[in-house]
């Protein structure tokens, strides 16, 4: 549950939150510019900042090489992010800019306890609010906060863009804005489907789908944290003068069934083999998955045979190690035969609205698909999203056949 934000100093002028991701911190003088100008605008502004590309990864390399422990980790990873923060304070103060750098802590990001994982429970922005009174731009380390209990603590990948949007929303920001290295969110990944094109609008759901079926543009917990406090999300390049993609709350009138094409060959998928056709065993069997904040999807449980059943689902390849351990270990218990998997499937996705009770758009899928010799293993639908799950061969055939039979291009 989020925690009403503390925010009893308001600032004197609208907010706008910004936040650079890590190719973006690597080119600071950029940034800095780009701050410049946004202080041009008469908002009052606060910056989030990644740790510059590469720092994370070298934190992450240094820590494997001394030990395990996910508090200390947590307590070095945050140090990459604060490294941005004194950088970028210093380069505006340089401009003639007023700026005050905080932490996750200082800025009121409060989190629970889950090291490495950590979810925000509340933001306390009164520090941040007198900061902004006083004319200064705030500069804030994203990916980080504190738990109640008083231990630094790390949002996992993608945790800065949660960050800002927590930020924005304590502080009733008129736009949060991600600046990144890609123009905005596309109908589908342009490595994969070169004919891609930006898309202007999107609605939060359907954003919801592609941060969760492959996008990596925003972290699907910040896309969530948005849908949930009703904050205007906004996608743009560090590196061009586009406006870029705005992420609404409100229905898009006259917008196309089908928005893009989400994909991700980052897949593997498990299956259990001869389970115990008993009630409520399927349900068991993926509870200690669902408790390590293991991604499941495309989840089907096959008719019982001879008081057997099958039970198989996909997880992210990052997940397939901790998966595999936890679900072998359950499948004993409850008395299953043995467990396989494949970690070369792939899965791809048609994102739009009101889909599953569209019987032709399933039909035009399916059909897409046969048409490009394209085999679906398996089938998943709902009102904003069709996936397949298939081979990761042939992932880039079923993209650009998909994205062409719904005009996308």
């Amino acid at each position: 549950m989020t925690r009403a934000s503390d925010s009893t100093t308001a600032p004197p002028k609208p907010v706008r939150v910004l936040k650079f991701g890590g190719t973006s911190m690597s080119v600071l003088d950029r940034v800095a510019d780009q701050v410049a100008e946004e202080c041009r605008g008469g908002h009052g502004l606060v910056v989030v900042v990644s740790a510059a590309a590469g720092d994370t990864d070298r934190l992450l390399a240094e820590a494997a090489a001394l030990g395990e422990d996910g508090a200390a980790l947590d307590l070095l990873l945050a140090t990459g992010e604060q490294n941005s923060v004194a950088r970028l304070v210093l380069a505006l103060v340089k401009r003639g800019i007023p700026a005050a750098g905080m932490t996750g802590a200082g800025a009121g990001i409060v989190t629970d306890g889950n090291a490495g994982r950590a979810r925000i429970l509340g933001v306390d922005a009164r520090r941040v609010n007198k900061a902004l009174a006083d004319g200064r731009v705030v500069v804030v380390a994203g990916f980080q906060g504190m738990s109640e209990d008083g231990a630094v603590t790390t949002l996992g990948r993608g945790g800065s863009d949660t960050t800002a949007v927590a930020l924005a929303a304590a502080l009733g920001a008129e736009e949060c804005c991600i600046y990144t290295d890609v123009a905005g969110v596309y109908s589908a990944d342009p490595r994969v489907e070169p004919a891609a094109r930006r898309i202007d609008r999107v609605h939060c759901e359907e954003m919801l789908e592609l941060a969760g079926l492959g996008s990596k543009i925003l972290a699907i917990e910040a896309v969530d944290y948005a849908a949930a406090h009703e904050v205007p999300l906004r996608v743009r390049s560090t590196f061009e003068p586009d406006a870029g993609t705005l992420v609404q709350h409100t229905p898009l009138e006259g917008a196309p069934p089908v928005v893009g094409i989400a994909s991700s060959a980052a897949e593997a998928e498990l299956a259990v083999i001869g389970l115990p056709a008993r009630p409520g065993l399927a349900a068991k069997l993926i509870a200690p998955l669902a408790a390590a904040g293991v991604a499941i999807d495309a989840l089907v449980q096959n008719e019982a045979r001879q008081g057997k059943s099958d039970v198989s689902f996909t997880v992210p390849h990052k997940d397939l190690e901790r998966a595999r351990s936890l679900l072998a270990a359950e499948a004993g218990r409850l008395g299953a035969e043995r467990l396989i998997e494949d970690a070369s499937v792939a899965k791809v996705s048609v994102i739009g609205r009101g889909l599953r009770s569209n019987a032709k758009l399933l039909a035009k899928v399916l059909d897409t698909l046969d048409e490009a010799q394209v085999t679906v293993r398996v089938l998943v639908a709902n009102e904003t999203r069709i996936s397949a799950i298939i081979s990761e061969s042939v992932l880039q055939t079923a993209v650009q056949a998909l994205h062409k039979a719904f005009d996308l291009a």
